[in-house]
């Protein structure tokens, strides 16, 4: 029986029902059998009763059936008229009347902020308008991460002519099947290793290195991308290319450049234990160069000062760890660097920084970090061209300093040979407070440090300091005086730190009615200083009276103390909170909560 007899029957039987409602017994109303037939035949056997049962429960199927149709039909209605109102709510949303270049920006953003997850495979998704968008939005799929190769060329496919972005470092599992979206069959979620995925991934990418942007590789060695990278990248803007520690790179043999030597756009070069030859052209026209733990030795720091002749609008130098043949230092012309902002040299030889910060010129220098070895015999301003370039001391000068610290160091087991000088300068943090931090340790040689502070009063002095840091200050490194002439040089300063430095360069901060030494000090932190509590009462004492008795306009009292170290007494304590508003003191600390406050 179909599904429209049995709904006429239903519409018929109700009718029945409804005349004959009033004039019958509840008996004779159920389901339009009449009771008198039900109970015509009591003589009848067993059997006789069950056949005359068999049409009412057929007629009860009937009715079961009729329901659950009913009930379907019901359901089916409801959903697609929920669905209906639904869709004409949505067409009424604001966002539903935006224009199709409106929904690219957006999808485009979407995939922008979060690119690790599924977001365009989702949006595609959506509805028939926005799949539809998402197609025919190229930039959208422009992004080429770490995935099998068949996501890949759905990539490259999509894209259309935009210009590709690959990043091989972003690789992860795909749990997606083809009910995600079409394309999805047959598309392998395993991962395997980055030269394997790469290698995979170039039969679809190198067909179109015309059209890359950016190439982020991870652990792929130059034996496995070189041979692939042969042609010319005419767009390519970033190149970014790094192995771990444990998987050395050789230098390549192989006779052709890197992109065969074209790539007039590149501006961003990041390399790490990769090496590619000093005399490769894609060392031209950079804007960023950083390149760390690579070998150079068959090239020389005039080598590399040529690769920076090359680039006139570098804004940014890194380098760490890079070894070159260096040499006695020879006048070369000067390298005009206008735009570079940023210069961080990290544990370089002396010689090779000399030669480096003695060529260039670059007057908006905001960042300067100088990090190297240095021999027995070599004193720390040795590493730094004061008196051969007058270049380098206007650009020291010129710095907003945000922070200059030079640390001297003689970890064990390492040999007096290898001791290390640091320096840094300028807004590495984005702040504008104004700091100068030098620290000195275990140091092997007097004449390391000689000279230290005349040299930074002479050249790397910033009359508005506002923070100054010493660590390990003692009469072997220089004497009271010269910190004293330092000292009153900065009449800007506002907070000193010393750190394991002796007693005698603390008492110097003591006020007399002629002489105040840093008059804007109000911050004072002393750590690990084997000084007195009465000294240090007397000197708080001497400043507070001295800017009492000048007012407003003249010196100022201490307003914080910081102590670390051995605890003074009670009375002591006492003293010192009732002339300093704010006072903290501590016990001595472990090596590594010590080396973390630090």
């Amino acid at each position: 029986m179909d599904s429209d007899t049995i709904v006429l029957q239903i519409i018929g039987l109700v009718g029945q029902l409804t005349a004959t409602q009033h004039t019958k017994s509840p008996d004779e109303a159920k389901i339009g059998v009449k009771s008198e037939t039900v109970l015509a035949s009591p003589q009848e056997t067993v059997y006789g009763w069950r056949e005359s049962l068999v049409p009412l429960d057929q007629e009860l199927n009937r009715f079961a059936q009729a329901r659950d149709l009913v009930v379907d039909a019901i359901d089916a209605y409801m959903q697609t008229a929920t669905s209906e109102i639904k869709s004409r709510r949505n067409q009424l949303l604001p966002i539903s009347r935006l224009p199709p270049e409106i929904y690219s920006l957006i999808f485009e953003l979407v995939d922008r902020v979060d690119p690790l997850d599924l977001s365009r495979w989702q949006i595609s998704q959506v509805s028939k308008r926005w799949r539809e968008i998402a197609l025919n939005t190229p930039r959208m799929w422009a992004r080429i991460d770490g995935s099998p190769l068949g996501l890949t060329k759905i990539c490259v496919s999509r894209s259309k002519g935009a210009l590709l972005m690959i990043d091989s470092s972003d690789r992860k599992p795909y749990d997606i099947d083809s009910n995600f979206d079409d394309d999805f069959s047959d598309i392998s979620s395993e991962l395997c290793t980055a030269e394997e995925m790469f290698e995979d991934q170039m039969t679809a990418l190198g067909p179109h290195i015309h059209r890359w942007r950016s190439l982020i590789l991870e652990n792929v060695r130059a034996s496995v991308f070189w041979p692939l990278l042969g042609v010319p990248a005419p767009y390519l803007e970033k190149l970014n290319i790094y192995l771990e520690a444990h998987d050395p790179d050789e230098p390549p043999q192989l006779p052709h450049d890197l992109f065969d030597g074209v790539v007039p756009h590149l501006r961003y070069l990041h390399l790490e234990r990769v090496f590619i030859p000093l005399t490769s052209s894609i060392y031209a026209g950079l804007t960023e160069l950083a390149i760390k733990f690579v070998d150079f030795s068959p090239f020389t720091t005039e080598k590399f000062l040529d690769v920076l002749r090359s680039c006139p609008l570098l804004e940014s130098l890194q380098l760490r760890q890079v070894h070159m043949t260096t040499s006695t230092f020879k006048s070369h012309p000067f390298i005009d660097l206008p735009r570079l902002s940023s210069l961080s040299l990290g544990d370089l030889p002396s010689r090779a920084i000399h030669n480096i910060l003695a060529t260039i010129c670059s007057p908006s220098l905001k960042y300067l970090l100088a990090e190297g070895g240095l021999d027995v015999s070599e004193p720390l301003i040795s590493a730094f061209p004061f008196n051969t370039s007058a270049n380098f001391r206007q650009m020291l000068r010129a710095l907003p300093v945000d922070g200059l610290r030079f640390t001297f160091s003689e970890p064990s087991p390492t040999p007096p040979s290898d001791m290390h000088c640091i320096c840094t300068a300028g807004e590495a943090s984005g702040s504008d407070i104004l700091s100068l931090r030098l620290e000195f340790t275990s140091l092997p040689h007097d004449s390391l440090a000689s000279n230290l502070f005349g040299y930074l009063r002479q050249n790397l002095l910033y009359p508005k300091l506002r923070s100054l840091s010493m660590t390990g200050l003692t009469q072997r490194c220089s004497n009271t005086s010269e910190f004293a002439e330092l000292l009153g040089d900065l009449p800007k300063l506002q907070h000193l730190k010393l750190v394991s430095c002796e007693p005698s360069f603390i008492s110097i901060l003591g006020a007399t009615s002629d002489q105040c030494l840093c008059p804007q000090l109000t911050e004072l932190s002393i750590y690990r200083c084997l000084i007195d509590g009465e000294s240090l009462v007397d000197l708080a004492e001497s400043r507070r009276a001295l800017a009492q008795t000048m007012g407003d306009g003249g010196a100022v009292g201490l307003h914080t103390l910081s102590f670390i170290g051995r605890l003074f007494d009670r009375n002591t304590e006492s003293r010192l909170e009732e002339i300093i508003p704010v006072t903290r003191f501590g016990g001595d600390l472990p090596e590594w909560a010590f080396r973390a406050l630090m």
